[in-house]
């Protein structure tokens, strides 16, 4: 566990109170600055980010960090702006609780945003499957639509080439259509 806190004496309380609480925080990081060396070189399992007033450059760091690195992180903060809650969850903030710590209310929020942050992978996983499966039904489609012009043919003859060509080099039926989509741009 990573914890960003500018003030070395809440810091110290908050680590004192993660480890009775059975959690192991690695380090304590004072600035946004450090955050991504640090997450590089220790990949925490989550962040817990604790400023009065966390400003833009924390909010840069996350956003790096969920592209790169995602991690559950967990903000505590002074600001009750729903326009900077808002920046802070596009930055990649699982739980953002506003208002001094209670400690009472660390660990259900560290379990809250593990629990998020699961759900938002596996739906990005999701999405890029889905994409993934759209992208190649679209690129069989314009194959099938380029052998029923190029041979004349109807498009049950056109998809079962495509399928005779897949199977006879072992590839997918998708792999086939997207490298005759790519010659037939090529020329």
């Amino acid at each position: 566990m990573l914890l960003v806190d500018d003030d070395a004496e809440r810091a110290a309380e908050l680590q004192l109170a993660l480890l009775e609480m059975g959690y192991d925080t690695q380090t304590v990081v004072d600035n946004a600055v450090r955050v991504l060396k640090v997450m590089s070189d220790l990949a925490p399992d989550v962040v817990i980010v604790d400023m009065a007033a966390p400003g833009r450059d924390i909010l840069e760091s996350l956003s790096i960090l969920a592209i790169h690195q995602p991690t559950p992180v967990v903000m505590f903060s002074g600001q009750d702006d729903p326009a900077y809650i808002n920046k802070a969850v596009d930055a990649g903030v699982s739980a953002y609780l506003v208002g001094e710590i209670d400690v009472e209310q660390v660990k259900p929020a560290i379990e809250v945003a593990i629990a998020q942050f699961r759900l938002f992978q596996n739906l990005r996983t999701q999405l890029q499957e889905t994409q993934a499966e759209l992208d190649d039904a679209h690129a069989i489609d314009q194959a099938k639509r380029l052998l029923i012009r190029s041979a004349g043919i109807d498009e049950a003859e056109a998809y079962a080439r495509l399928r005779a060509q897949a199977m006879s080099c072992g590839a997918s039926i998708a792999d086939v259509a997207k490298r005759m989509l790519d010659q037939t741009r090529e020329r």
